[in-house]
Formats: structure tokens, sequence, C-alpha cells
């Protein structure tokens, strides 16, 4: 399964995904990907960025990655660290039904097994057009699985790699 997770990323990329992160201070190997109203700043480990890319580029349309992290605390606060992802075979142009129960159990074991003490930060999708329907089922998907206020949308356009 690990293999399946980081593909040709190392030893580096398996062995932070199972650290028990907390973010007191801003690390390194790290970008910044996003600003949100009221200066909340979002961050991604760059092996996580390798990962996201690969993902899309294999599965195009036909996988989303749930985004795993935690908040900033002390002088890190106001920022999200995405330090994990877990990559969802769903056909993102079919919408919300394409979440089923079992695929969000084995996102929530995945996370236990793998992510310990990371919390859901939001989801990503690849789309190679975007135009009113995507639009409308990106929408549809945030609404119904990520619609607390913070969470992190993250869409990848295909066409420009």
């Amino acid at each position: 399964m690990e293999e399946n997770r980081f593909g040709d990323l190392g030893e580096y990329a398996k062995e932070s995904a199972k650290k028990e992160y907390i973010y007191s201070r801003m690390p390194e190997n790290i970008r910044q990907i996003g600003e949100i109203g009221d200066g909340l700043k979002v961050y991604i480990e760059d092996y996580v960025m390798t990962y996201i890319r690969k993902i899309f580029n294999e599965k195009q349309e036909s996988a989303i990655v749930i985004l795993l992290g935690k908040k900033g605390k002390e002088d890190a606060q106001g920022c999200e660290f995405v330090y994990g992802v877990i990559s969802v075979d769903c056909d993102v142009t079919e919408g919300a039904k394409e979440l089923t129960t079992e695929k969000w159990n084995t996102v929530y074991r995945e996370m236990h097994e793998n992510f310990p003490g990371a919390q859901m930060l939001g989801w990503g999708c690849g789309v190679s057009m975007w135009n009113s329907r995507i639009d409308a089922v990106v929408q549809q998907i945030q609404q119904k699985f990520f619609s607390e206020d913070d969470k992190i949308l993250f869409i990848a356009d295909l066409s420009e790699r």
C-alpha cells in the first residue's frame, strides 16, 4: 500500500508521513500555496506537491486528493500545513455521488494508519477544461463534504501541467 501512496518519492516521504507533526514554528522544505481571507496562509510540503502532480498526471480527472495536515500554533499560528495526501479514485466530472461511504471509510482508515494526528484540511482535483458543469460539480463536492469555512480547495489545471 505504501508504494501506491508514495511511488518513487523515497524513504523521506514515507518516514515524514508517519511523524506526529506539531507546527510551532515555520518548517523548511515547504512552500506557500495560498492565502485565505483573514490572513490564513496555506503551506504544503514539497514531496506532497510532487505526489499530487504524479496522481493528476496518471489519473487525470479520475482521482481526487484529500489534503491532510495541521494548523499552526505559537509562532506559526494563522497557518495551515499540508504534509500528507490520500488519493481517492473518483471521477470528478460525476460529482459527489462518486464519493461513497466505502471510499470515505478507506480514507479514514488510511489517515489513522499512515497520518496519526492529521486533520483533513481540504481536497483537490485536476480538471482539463473548466466550464460551468465542472464548476457546479466542484461546488457540490465542496458543499457536501468540505463546507467548513477553513477547508482548502486545490485545483490543478491539467491542460497547463
